[in-house]
């Protein structure tokens, strides 16, 4: 995927439960509140921080982007993910996960602002944000490979004018 390597480490904690959510900080320490902050309600675990929490489903419904038939899969992470994935062939599919990978990322940072710093963020504003930083990223993949064929274009032309001068 063409996302920042800290999205991709991030999305790999999501996969293999090595993000510290509440519930997963408690387990492992026996410590900790893991009641949401936001909502009050259930235990913090990684379905309830992106998909089950008030702030969560406020800011999926401002998305720009929708898929039936995922949220059927939002009780856990691991299988939403698979079905997400399947996006990727249709059209716009990579856009679409790339995007959804940003939302996912503004969501845990908008959550950590509030776990560490006390300020809540309006869902409009993580969105956004999102849409924001993805279209930035996408907009400096676009220029880097624009960029790269650019240059393998010059270095063919100059081995095709370094043979031509051997013969």
């Amino acid at each position: 995927m063409k996302i920042k390597h800290k999205q991709k480490l991030f999305v790999w904690k999501c996969l293999n439960q090595a993000l510290p959510s509440r519930e997963a900080v408690h387990k492992r320490t026996g410590k900790g509140d893991i009641i949401c902050k936001l909502c009050g309600e259930n235990t913090k675990t990684m379905e309830h921080i992106f998909f089950h929490c008030k702030q969560a489903q406020m800011i999926w419904r401002m998305a720009p982007l929708q898929r039936d038939g995922l949220k059927e899969h939002i009780a856990d992470f691991r299988r939403w993910w698979s079905m997400l994935m399947e996006v990727q062939t249709l059209k716009d599919g990579r856009e679409h996960i790339t995007l959804t990978v940003e939302i996912l990322w503004q969501i845990w940072k908008a959550r950590n602002e509030v776990e560490f710093k006390g300020k809540n963020r309006h869902p409009m504003e993580v969105i956004r944000k999102a849409i924001k930083d993805w279209e930035e990223y996408y907009q400096s993949q676009q220029i880097e490979y624009h960029m790269s064929i650019s240059e393998t274009e010059i270095a063919q032309d100059e081995e095709e004018r370094v043979g031509e001068d051997d013969n």
